[in-house]
């Protein structure tokens, strides 16, 4: 009875014998037809190339007796291709004029040379390149006027399937409209080539068979341990502990196994840590998420003249917007909306610090001294990748002044109560933190804010949400529901409806940030 080791050396040993034979005749058949198709394109492009040469150098040379000169020109065109044996120059009547086989060393002189041969005479008659296989098949090569070749046969209307790989007898071609050039093909170098070829492969396959039974009989001897080694570290994780691992070198599919089972064990193991450290990263994204809602105004200011509303729909993380209202003084309040670049814990912690930043500055008595400090602090104090958009505005109760300084924000919407429109006001800037010194981009703007007029200030979920991968609510729809919604009696309802509506244009489709607004109504 055969041992397991002994089947196992008989078997690959069988196998590698089978592969490399297989490979070897597949290889040697490919080699042969690819090196057959292969002179043939050359040989073609040859006879194309050569025909009209030689049929002038016979008529410059040979007809004015020099043989000499005639014969060098032809043993150098030979001496170009490895498959051509001899060139043989015809005259269409049949005649053979000229064999660089037979005329070496001095010209015919005899009785006419006329050929008998059918299939030769087809070709000497014939205006089209053709060849001639081994087993007497014609073929006659027609190009199109796109160059396109095809074959046919004799009478150039009934056309044949020709294979590249067969071997050829001759190659004839037209030249002058005179003469017919015949060159006749010799494949014994093509067929040492082959012989070169077999005799690599069998001495390649030799020494495979012994590689193969060498190798067969290390492998038999390692497989036992291999398998022992991952039974042992089988049971280790079985047991909670993956850190284990196994070291197996065998080269083959055992190896691949071990590796598979040491990647089973790492991936389980980061499972396990991505598990934890998910569950914190979602406690701390609570927190987050806690600590910006605290810092959004609790309580929104009564001034006598405005009626002011303002929410956050928040997206599924932590964002990067904030708003707030800030009651300098009785008679003057600072108010602002602001979106941090990117969402998560960066975003929120940006959040935290433009509103202390601005609860700070508050008491300056220019808006603009209050953006230009605001922008020095946070790009000193955040990455060069962190920035925020950011509109802010100052009104004065007593002069009934509306201010406003925009940097890089969406451009604010106010419906004019007395025409009944939404006007887009756009105040240019730049984004907070994006150059040391903003003082000579930002401006301040005086706007009309009448009785009845009604402010709208966003963040860019509100044009930017989504009702597919295509389609989102855009400014042209939002500008039209602020001068629809903008007479409504309070400024809650006017938020309530314009939130209502960008909502029902979402649907069901997830929000990708969050949707922030700030609704001021003038009432006297």
């Amino acid at each position: 009875m055969l041992s397991l080791r002994q089947k196992l050396i008989i078997g690959l040993t069988l196998l590698v014998v089978l592969i490399l034979g297989t490979a070897a005749v597949l290889f040697v058949r490919e080699k042969q037809d690819g090196l057959i198709s292969d002179s043939y394109a050359s040989t073609s492009n040859y006879v194309e190339f050569t025909a009209d040469i030689i049929a002038k150098d016979y008529d410059l040379y040979w007809l004015q007796k020099g043989f000499v000169f005639f014969n060098r020109e032809i043993s150098s065109l030979l001496s170009k291709s490895d498959i051509v044996r001899s060139i043989k120059v015809y005259a269409y009547s049949g005649e053979l004029l000229y064999d660089s086989s037979t005329e070496i060393e001095k010209p015919y002189s005899g009785a006419k040379r006329m050929t008998t041969d059918p299939l030769l005479l087809s070709q000497i008659h014939s205006k089209l390149t053709s060849v001639q296989v081994e087993n007497d098949g014609l073929y006659f090569l027609k190009k199109d006027s796109s160059g396109t070749v095809s074959y046919v046969d004799a009478t150039e209307k009934q056309s044949l399937t020709f294979n590249p790989t067969l071997r050829l007898k001759n190659f004839a071609a037209s030249a002058k409209d005179q003469y017919a050039i015949v060159y006749e093909l010799n494949y014994d170098a093509f067929n040492q080539k082959l012989v070169d070829i077999r005799n690599r492969m069998i001495a390649l396959s030799a020494f495979g068979i012994l590689i193969g039974i060498l190798f067969s009989i290390f492998f038999s001897s390692q497989i036992i341990g291999s398998i022992r080694k991952l039974v042992d570290a089988a049971a280790v994780l079985s047991k909670g502990d993956y850190s284990g691992r196994v070291t197996i070198t065998t080269g083959d599919e055992l190896e691949v196994l071990g590796n598979a089972f040491n990647t089973m064990a790492e991936e389980i193991d980061k499972n396990t840590r991505l598990a934890l450290y998910k569950e914190r990263v979602t406690k701390e994204l609570e927190l987050a998420a806690k600590i910006q809602t605290e810092i959004l105004p609790k309580k929104l200011p009564a001034l006598p003249s405005l009626d002011i509303s303002a929410g956050i729909i928040p997206a599924e993380e932590v964002g990067g917007d904030c708003y707030d209202f800030l009651e300098v003084s009785e008679r003057r309040m600072i108010f602002y909306l602001g979106d941090a670049t990117g969402h998560g814990v960066p975003a929120g912690i940006m959040v935290s610090v433009a509103n202390a930043l601005f609860y700070y500055l508050s008491h300056r008595k220019e808006l603009m001294e209050i953006m230009i400090e605001a922008n020095s602090v946070i790009k000193a104090k955040t990455a060069n990748n962190m920035f925020m958009t950011l509109a802010c505005l100052e009104w004065n109760d007593d002069k009934k002044a509306l201010r406003y300084v925009n940097a890089g924000h969406e451009p604010l919407l106010i419906y004019h109560a007395k025409d009944r429109k939404a006007e887009e006001v756009r105040g240019g800037g730049m984004a907070l933190g994006m150059l040391p010194d903003n003082s000579k981009i930002l401006k301040e703007i005086t706007l009309t804010f009448e009785v009845g007029d009604t402010l709208v200030m966003y963040s860019d979920g509100l044009p930017e949400c989504w009702k597919n991968q295509k389609e989102s609510f855009g400014m042209e729809r939002l500008t039209a529901l602020v001068a629809q919604y903008g007479n409504l009696p309070s400024s809650l309802a006017i938020r309530n409806a314009i939130l209502s509506e960008i909502k029902q244009y979402a649907g069901d489709y997830k929000q990708m940030d969050d949707m922030t607004i700030i609704v001021v109504k003038r009432k006297m």
